[in-house]
């Protein structure tokens, strides 16, 4: 063997030496496989069902501000999404008025009971505008504002229900569906909600028409 051919061995014997102390890369770098069909469906699943999840519960913070904004609006007191965490008690105490509404208000009541409109004082919050006096007026107020608030110390932990199951609904069937069996409960109670905030403005308006009436007669 001439000097070139103990030069190839002797270099092809340190290459070799030099790959053998590299450490083992197979074991270390895996290739991922290709996902199955089925497991394509089952994440695209997931993802669709946590981007639904996500909608309502946007969908139902909205709601649950502009509830708060609307009831806010009627009891003159100022209310956001920001206070939910907290009960909140609509039945106010009353409001301090101007000695002159005070004597009106006393004029109008001592006038309507001389006509024999005081008799009876009823919760008319069916239907407000059955109204005809002002103790019927503010005992429907007093009833409506009471039922506003526990209608919505109700909606307020429902909505709180949802948050917690949406983190558990991945992988839980049943949280699921109590998810969406809230999700129905709240569309009731918003409709029941609505309808009573419609009453309370009737009494309102019912109420002041009496007060004007009377103070017109009085003049």
């Amino acid at each position: 063997m001439n000097y070139l051919t103990y030069f190839s061995i002797f270099f092809f014997y340190k290459i070799k030496q030099v790959i053998s102390s590299l450490p083992d890369v197979d074991n270390k770098v895996k290739i991922p496989e290709a996902l199955t069909p089925e497991q394509y469906q089952k994440v695209d699943k997931l993802v669709n069902n946590q981007d639904y999840i996500d909608y309502e519960l946007k969908d139902q913070l909205k709601r649950l501000g502009e509830l708060h904004s609307s009831i806010g609006k009627l009891t003159g007191k100022e209310s956001t999404v920001n206070s939910m965490e907290a009960p909140v008690i609509y039945l106010e105490p009353p409001l301090i008025l101007p000695k002159s509404q005070i004597k009106t208000d006393e004029e109008v009541e001592n006038f309507l009971k001389k006509v024999g409109l005081e008799d009876e004082t009823n919760d008319k919050s069916d239907d407000p505008y059955k109204i005809t006096n002002i103790d019927d007026a503010k005992t429907t107020e007093s009833s409506i504002k009471s039922k506003l608030a526990k209608m919505r110390k109700t909606r307020e932990d429902m909505f709180k229900k949802m948050r917690t199951l949406s983190i558990k609904i991945p992988g839980d069937p049943e949280a699921t569906r109590e998810f969406n069996n809230l999700k129905i409960g709240l569309k009731k109670l918003d409709d029941a909600l609505e309808n009573q905030i419609k009453k309370l403005t009737q009494v309102e308006h019912v109420k002041a028409a009496l007060i004007d009436l009377v103070s017109g007669i009085l003049r």
